[in-house]
């Protein structure tokens, strides 16, 4: 809670993720420098099973891993889209593994601070508008 100029305390609402990554250290790594950014990751999966779980969940934008110990993640990744909510893809392959049909950024892993940031700012910024 922040303190407003002249006002009560107000709930300053944080961008709730869900982190679909297999690799145990990546995904820790990329959820410390997502909640140090002040984004609040509300839900974690590394096996394909559990994140079409946490697809289903209640959340503002998704990072996805295209691959989940060889399984692809086409089927989370349209089950998200098909919800309106943003994904952006973190993969080590490049562009040409995106599933078929969904527009979405593209980050390689390993990730840079910096270049998540910025593009995470502005996959929120556009779905807010």
């Amino acid at each position: 809670n922040l303190p407003v100029h002249g006002g009560p305390l107000m709930e300053v609402k944080r961008a709730r993720l869900i982190l679909v990554e297999d690799e145990a250290l990546l995904a820790l790594d990329m959820q410390d420098m997502l909640e140090d950014m002040g984004y609040l990751v509300v839900g974690a999966a590394g096996r394909l099973e559990d994140a079409l779980v946490l697809a289903e969940s209640d959340f503002d934008l998704a990072l996805l891993d295209m691959n989940l110990g060889g399984a692809r993640i086409d089927t989370v990744a349209h089950r998200i889209a098909a919800r309106g909510i943003p994904i952006i893809f973190v993969t080590g392959y490049g562009q040409r593994t995106l599933p078929r049909g969904i527009a979405a950024p593209v980050l390689d892993k390993p990730c840079n601070p910096e270049t998540l940031r910025s593009i995470l700012a502005a996959v929120l910024e556009a779905r807010h508008g």
